[in-house]
């Protein structure tokens, strides 16, 4: 298929063609007045209904289609379609009445890319086919509205979890706008004042306050003489949720919350350290941590994918419904050895997919229309034609840890001490946070942002810390 990307306004070479079409039109304009006063005389010929027509034309078939791919907020992608094989395949393409493209030379099948365009507009499109410069077909009339911007305007809150000690959180999931859950290590003061070297690992909000709880692992479950004392606390790497009763962390162990008990389930050891997860449901899930570890979790069987890597598995993301062939896809950040990698997932195996744009990456997202985002040193798009490098970031932005997203028109991302917002046409950075808060991971749903870490004390951690923002329209 071929593809064409452009950037454009209405073009000349088109006006024959738009002004015998528009001399058709007064034509046709006139005909259609005159109906009222014309009487349809059925003659010796004409066809009953019940009856075959032997002497009627055949039905129109067009030569040329039009259908929309997808429609952002400034752009559309658009199939121009050939229905029949004469090699002469030259179309113009119509916006709203105005042409703005010519193709003398086309396949079968040709991607266009419209980069030009209005948030929340509505548009109409059509497809001429041209044979030696003249008009002899045309598409389907076509019509769709650009999805519109989201506010950037938002409302704050902060907190800070724990007494010191290096306690961080490192990663968060939204359930709702009033529940959220986090993990890491949170280091708390007992009565005498002293630091309990037992720390929490597991955050919960109820939209108006942080419940700290300890999650427990039993280290029987791999090592069967691990000694007398089988619970130990492990560190809160990672959560990813369905429900509010169906909610997974890495903590040494991998647990399970069925909305009243926390279950540890027997995995394989190394999913208990996965740096991130993600999954369809419970019966389909995926662990990636480091050394190239990948954990399948499908229908209670746990299984270890061979990634064929050492480097760090940093993130996982994948599209809701699996059953149309969308791909799971995890990311290896570059190691000293090795390069950043994008690897397609099955529980057959793994293998190398899209060519990462750059040698360092952090993480990554797939929004629900078929755009693969990463981030490291820089932002990219993927989605139809190719890579695409997103500009406009914040000139603060040097490597970006994490990107998370509801839909292409309301991203976050964050990198260091910043946390940036994209609306689908512009990009935002919320200097009004503390810049003594360094970000480790970030959670978004439609009008909730959920951003976790840590505060500096010096050059140390010392509180786990989290900021809620909330979107005010």
């Amino acid at each position: 298929m071929k593809r064409i990307v452009f950037h454009t306004r209405a073009v000349s070479s088109f006006c024959a063609v738009c002004g015998r079409y528009r001399a058709w039109m007064r034509i046709a304009r006139a005909i259609v007045f005159l109906l009222p006063i014309i009487t349809i005389i059925p003659s010796a010929n004409s066809c009953r209904k019940d009856e075959p027509c032997t002497t009627c034309p055949p039905p129109y078939v067009r030569s040329i289609e039009l259908a929309v791919v997808d429609t952002g907020v400034t752009e559309t992608w658009l199939h121009v379609h050939f229905l029949d094989t004469i090699q002469s395949r030259a179309f113009a393409l119509s916006r709203d009445g105005q042409t703005v493209l010519t193709a003398q030379s086309s396949p079968l099948d040709t991607l266009v890319v419209d980069t030009a365009l209005l948030p929340n507009r509505p548009y109409t499109y059509k497809a001429y086919r041209l044979t030696n410069n003249q008009l002899t077909d045309s598409s389907n009339l076509i019509s769709f509205t650009t999805m519109d911007t989201t506010s950037h305007n938002f409302t704050w809150q902060m907190y800070t979890l724990g007494d010191g000690s290096s306690s961080v959180l490192y990663d968060v999931a939204i359930i709702n706008d009033t529940l959220a859950y986090a993990v890491g290590e949170i280091f708390l003061r007992d009565s005498t004042g002293e630091l309990d070297p037992v720390y929490y690992n597991l955050a919960k909000w109820d939209g108006l306050k942080w419940e700290l709880t300890r999650i427990k692992s039993n280290c029987r479950y791999y090592y069967p003489y691990c000694g007398p004392e089988t619970l130990a606390v492990a560190p809160g790497n990672s959560v990813f949720s369905f429900a509010p009763n169906d909610i997974w962390i890495a903590a040494g162990g991998v647990h399970h919350f069925d909305g009243v008990q926390w279950t540890e389930q027997r995995a394989i050891v190394e999913a208990g350290t996965a740096n991130a997860i993600w999954g369809t449901n419970s019966n389909d899930l995926w662990f990636v941590g480091n050394n190239g570890l990948i954990v399948h979790h499908n229908l209670g069987v746990w299984q270890r994918i061979e990634s064929g890597t050492t480097a760090i598995m940093v993130d996982i993301r994948g599209h809701g419904n699996l059953s149309k062939g969308n791909s799971v896809l995890t990311v290896a950040g570059a190691t000293s050895s090795e390069g950043a990698r994008i690897l397609s997932l099955s529980p057959t195996g793994v293998r190398d997919t899209l060519s990462p744009p750059t040698e360092r990456l952090g993480g990554i997202w797939l929004s629900n229309r078929s755009a693969v985002y990463v981030c490291g040193s820089g932002i990219w798009r993927y989605k139809q034609t190719g890579w695409r490098q997103i500009t406009g970031l914040p000139s603060s932005m040097f490597f970006i840890r994490s990107i998370r997203g509801s839909d292409e028109n309301n991203i976050f991302a964050i990198a260091g001490w910043t946390l940036m917002h994209f609306n689908g046409k512009t990009w935002h950075e919320f200097a009004e946070l503390p810049t003594d808060f360094r970000y480790q991971a970030i959670a978004v749903s439609q009008n909730v942002v959920v951003a976790v870490g840590y505060t500096l004390s010096g050059i140390w951690a010392d509180k786990a810390t989290i900021v809620v923002g909330r979107r005010v329209e």
